[in-house]
């Protein structure tokens, strides 16, 4: 199986709460590689990704998820948005993992 088809697998099949920090150490790789694998699934349509949390403007001070939480997205000094959810896409359901 490639890398790519075991992040979309692994993203799919995670227990709820799982994190894409999660997601990394089990298939040892980076945050920023897993990132990326997840932002092409959803250019293809086989993840769907939807911002539920986004950070503020004057960062992680004041923002209820703690930055060093898994499931929050934002490196240090980033903008990536906070909490996200990610579920099967458009085309998740059309063809096999």
């Amino acid at each position: 199986m490639s890398t790519l088809r075991a992040v979309l697998s692994a993203v799919l099949t995670a227990a709820p709460g799982t994190g894409l920090d999660d997601i990394a150490r089990g298939l040892e790789l980076s945050r920023d590689e897993v990132d990326a694998m997840v932002g092409y699934w959803e250019r293809r349509g086989e993840l769907t990704v939807d911002r539920l949390l986004g950070c503020s403007a004057s960062g992680c001070g004041g923002c209820p998820v703690a930055p060093d939480r898994a499931w929050c997205r934002r490196p240090a000094g980033g903008d990536r948005p906070g909490l996200l959810a990610i579920s099967p896409g458009r085309r998740g359901g059309e063809r096999g993992a």
